[in-house]
């Protein structure tokens, strides 16, 4: 018999739920679809899941394409955007801790989740369920619980209950940085399939917006760059049975501009050291935008997209969204062009300090930069700075013109997340 306090009236902090009893009966009742696979746990479990969802306010998604190509990086199920809990099923009952050691495998700590010290993973293998808070430092276990006793599932909805409560505390104070592109969801753009993990991104290029000639210039590309500093690097390359190109990426970051001097700086360095790699191999990068642009989980960043790159003295290709107002032929001047342009952006946002204006000015000149046919490597030993500035050094002297100096120089984010301790996740690990 469930209790009346996890019946059709569950108190969580002030709030007051009417609306779980049937998700809690649910689990009490073990319903699953009765077949010994994976699916026939979706039924049960996602009624653990809708538990975690009401009280959090965050949107459950599964993965219903078991033959997916991406398979072996999308979890069975996630809550929230970027994922804050996810979920890994496995029909044997002795497969317990390989569904939790796959959460683990799909999951790194990105930039999106700055602000968070916890999320969240839960294995199920048949009837039993293990819960973990995976912290930066530490993490917390929980027993493992039996759905198929009244005990173990009073525990489960005790343990669900205190997740959506930390996912709701998540999603009201906005601790999770925004994305443009779903996590573990295919969605398509102009020229390809995207697919965003934790751990890579996968990119299947339309036929017709890639033939064989550019996807052998892509592949040639991403092959001769492998070494270079700050880039993104791909994994792996394959053609489909459509002739499509896939190619699968790292690292995963965070799309945002810098948002201090000292952020910039870094930025400036990343992006210089990118463009002098690629040029000595002689390639040119092209598309360099800060929508191109990533800050990584370290405070690097890394410049990706790189579908526009071409051989130095080729064409500039003609469907760039911003192009080099000097030259037809791609140089190295030209991607410095596109720096002068990055910094002109941020002028508008922040107060640039002398080092940053003074690069401004030099890659912004066609006298003083194609004329006189700087590289991105001669740019640097002008500026000793783009070789040694680091995202752990002592914050930047300027301020944003819409963030005060104290907000800039600011002390790294409190904790929001303490480790109070909550029913159902006990074990330390």
């Amino acid at each position: 018999r469930i209790p009346k306090s996890l019946g059709s009236v569950v108190q969580v902090g002030s709030t007051t739920f009417h609306d779980l009893s049937q998700s809690i009966m649910m689990l009490r009742q073990n319903k699953k679809s009765g077949t010994r696979t994976e699916d026939g746990l979706h039924a049960r479990d996602d009624a653990l899941l809708q538990l975690i969802s009401k009280v959090s306010g965050m949107n459950i998604e599964r993965n219903c394409r078991s033959s997916s190509t991406v398979e072996g990086t999308r979890l069975d199920a996630w809550i929230g955007q970027p994922p804050t809990v996810m979920v890994e099923e496995k029909a044997d009952a002795t497969a317990l801790d390989q569904a939790m050691a796959e959460v683990h495998k799909k999951f790194t700590w990105i930039l999106h989740y700055e602000k968070v010290d916890f999320v969240f993973a839960i294995a199920i293998a048949d009837d039993l369920v293990k819960m973990e808070a995976v912290g930066r430092q530490r993490s917390a276990v929980s027993d493992v619980f039996n759905l198929h006793q009244v005990e173990g599932c009073i525990k489960a909805v005790q343990a669900a209950i205190n997740i959506g409560r930390v996912c709701k505390h998540i999603l009201i104070n906005s601790l999770l940085h925004p994305v443009t592109i779903p996590f573990n969801t295919t969605i398509s753009r102009q020229r390809c399939h995207i697919h965003i993990s934790h751990t890579e991104v996968t990119k299947t290029y339309f036929k017709d917006s890639m033939n064989t000639t550019a996807q052998a210039r892509l592949k040639d590309f991403y092959n001769e760059t492998k070494d270079v500093e700050f880039l993104e690097r791909a994994t792996d390359f394959k053609v489909n049975k459509k002739g499509e190109l896939q190619v699968k990426l790292q690292p995963v970051g965070l799309v945002r501009r810098p948002q201090s001097v000292r952020e910039a700086k870094v930025a400036m360095r990343c992006i210089m050291t990118a463009m002098a790699g690629c040029s000595e191999r002689g390639w040119m990068l092209n598309d360099v935008r800060w929508q191109n642009i990533i800050k990584l989980e370290t405070g690097f960043w890394c410049v990706i997209d790189c579908e526009f790159a071409r051989r130095v003295g080729l064409p500039i290709p003609s469907k760039l969204a911003v192009k080099c107002d000097w030259a037809q032929k791609c140089s190295p001047s030209t991607d410095l062009y596109m720096v002068g342009r990055l910094l002109e952006e941020l002028k508008r946002e922040l107060e640039l300090d002398k080092d940053l204006d003074a690069l401004r000015q030099l890659v912004t000149s066609k006298q003083k930069c194609y004329d006189q046919g700087l590289t991105a490597s001669t740019v640097m030993g002008k500026f000793c700075w783009l070789r040694e500035v680091s995202p752990r050094g002592s914050p930047g002297q300027g301020v944003g013109r819409k963030r005060s100096a104290k907000q800039t120089n600011a002390e790294p984010p409190a904790k929001h997340q303490k480790g109070k301790t909550q029913k159902g996740v006990t074990k330390r690990k």
